[in-house]
């Protein structure tokens, strides 16, 4: 285990950037994450010098861009950095989150510039929950070009998928709980999205007996100011190596370092971790035969107990036998939620029907949970009381200005999101019928009905009709179960077991959410507020 530090950084001139923020703001990163996220844009922001450029882009399941995304580009100057800011703050949490979109945008953006001698940066912020992890690691080792990706993960609970996302993008990964400690971990972040202090790092063998081909990472990252690189290398005795690299301004950068033995075989399990994760970076973008790549994952994997995409861990307690005969039984395992995580149940206003057009829709974060069936309180008897004044006083105050919400055919709506459902359902069973058959992988139309669903025009008409409780629910089951279905379609090595899931997908949407979204009825009666 070789540890590097960069060396102290040498009088030069500061390269001038051109940097992407993609800011996350779908539903799970509403609240204090949400505000933590745009203020970690904020503090970067004010890290740019005059010289730099940057562009904006809030992504959920759509992609928003400061200006267009034509020419996203702007001067990190005082009006622009003003401008960025102003954008920042009408930033809401809301919808579902599409990595792949927002990463392309970003790679499409900085791809046009061409090279100008600029620096290209993307800083991701995020709250970490990526699902499709195959699908974004992949777009990021064919795409990333002359970039840097950095990721900035907010949230007590990160997917350790965002340092994976930046080794490969050659940036780092900052992991920080919202609120206080944000801007003291920002402030390396700053610091990093410059220039690295050594680059076209190398280690070379001088009396070690360095074994080709086994050190991990293969390509070593970049050294930045402050932040230590860990090299793992396989050697056939203790020895001395040397490590190689180059300054920003062309200087060599040079050290001999003498390796020690220590009795720790955690390092043996550290080196197998890595070489792991390069094997998979291979076996993800490979075009032929993978069979060599996976038989050695798989060896490393039994070696060193380490879980990877095709081995798992599986514990067998023979002391006891819990069931001596043989009956099989479901058992529910709770499981504690991440700190500062919670469920939300909806708050259903009941108002006068005069006042429920102009109620504030919200929308929360996407988690799953029960239909709640709520009685409407009794309308006052009589609209001369002082009850009916007080009930008409406090309807109008609670939204003052809100203008009349435009009538929507909530019957039409609901049609246009059953069609698109069924053609979901029926896409994934003709998948996974072809894949049975021997068929070649045809996931493509079901994945593109799945993104076509949770795109449609009909959500946003099932919105604005006010029958917004399924939603979050319907998009959770849209951005887990079908995306996982429609990997598994187009996996190399599908199965039955494959084919089986993929199956009760189907069925899951048919009739099951189809049912639930026509039993949603008169949308008089389903409006969702917050006072």
């Amino acid at each position: 285990m070789l540890t590097l530090v960069a060396p102290p950084p040498a009088g030069r001139e500061v390269a001038r950037r051109d940097v992407v923020f993609l800011l996350d703001h779908s539903g799970s990163m509403g609240g204090v994450k949400m505000r933590s996220a745009s203020r970690a844009c904020e503090l970067l922001l004010e890290s740019l010098t005059p010289s730099d450029r940057f562009a904006i882009a809030a992504f959920d399941d759509r992609v928003t861009w400061l200006g267009s995304e034509s020419t996203p580009f702007v001067a990190a100057d005082e009006a622009g950095i003003a401008r960025g800011t102003a954008f920042l703050k009408e930033v809401d949490a809301r919808g579902g989150t599409e990595f792949v979109p927002a990463l392309t945008g970003a790679f499409g953006a900085i791809a046009k510039l061409g090279d100008e001698g600029r620096l290209p940066v993307v800083v991701l912020v995020t709250d970490g929950q990526v699902t499709n992890e195959h699908q974004v690691l992949a777009l990021i080792q064919r795409e990333i070009g002359r970039a840097r990706l950095f990721a900035v993960g907010i949230d007590t609970a990160v997917n350790d998928a965002l340092r994976r996302m930046s080794a490969l993008g050659r940036g780092t990964a900052a992991l920080v709980e919202p609120g206080a400690e944000l801007e003291q971990a920002l402030r390396s972040v700053a610091r990093e999205i410059g220039e690295p202090e050594v680059v076209d790092l190398g280690v070379e063998d001088v009396s070690a007996g360095v074994l080709a081909g086994e050190t991990a990472p293969e390509r070593l990252p970049d050294l930045f100011a402050g932040r230590a690189t860990t090299v793992f290398l396989r050697l056939g005795r203790t020895g001395a190596v040397r490590v190689r690299g180059r300054r920003p301004d062309g200087a060599a950068f040079e050290q001999l370092v003498e390796a020690r033995e220590v009795d720790l075989p955690a390092v043996g399990h550290l080196w197998a971790r890595a070489r792991v994760a390069d094997l998979e970076d291979a076996y993800r973008v490979s075009s032929g035969s993978r069979d060599d790549l996976k038989r050695q994952i798989v060896d490393l994997s039994v070696a060193h107990s380490i879980v990877t995409r095709f081995t798992a861990m599986l514990a067998v307690d023979e002391a006891e036998i819990a069931n001596p005969d043989g009956t099989r039984r479901r058992v529910v395992q709770p499981v504690e939620m991440p700190d500062a995580w919670e469920v939300e149940q909806p708050t259903f206003v009941s108002m006068a029907p005069a006042s429920m057009a102009s109620m504030p829709v919200s929308y929360g974060a996407p988690v799953a949970y029960d239909m709640i069936a709520s009685t409407p309180p009794p309308a006052p008897k009589s609209s001369g009381s002082a009850l009916g004044g007080l009930f008409r006083k406090l309807t109008r105050a609670v939204t003052p200005e809100q203008p009349p919400r435009p009538a929507v055919d909530a019957s039409r709506s609901l049609e246009k999101l059953v069609e698109a459902l069924r053609k979901l359902a029926a896409a994934l069973r003709d998948a996974v019928a072809r894949r049975r058959a021997g068929a070649p992988a045809e996931a493509a139309p079901a994945e593109a009905a799945r993104v076509e669903t949770l795109r449609s025009e009909a959500l946003d008409l099932v919105r604005a009709a006010g029958l917004g409780k399924r939603l979050p629910e319907l998009e959770l089951f849209l951005e887990t179960e079908c995306l996982n279905a429609a990997r598994r379609l187009s996996a190399d090595d599908f199965r039955e077991a494959d084919g089986a899931f993929c199956d009760t997908v189907a069925r899951e949407i048919e009739p099951a959410w189809l049912d639930r979204i026509k039993a949603l009825g008169d949308p008089g009666a389903f409006w969702e507020g917050t006072v």
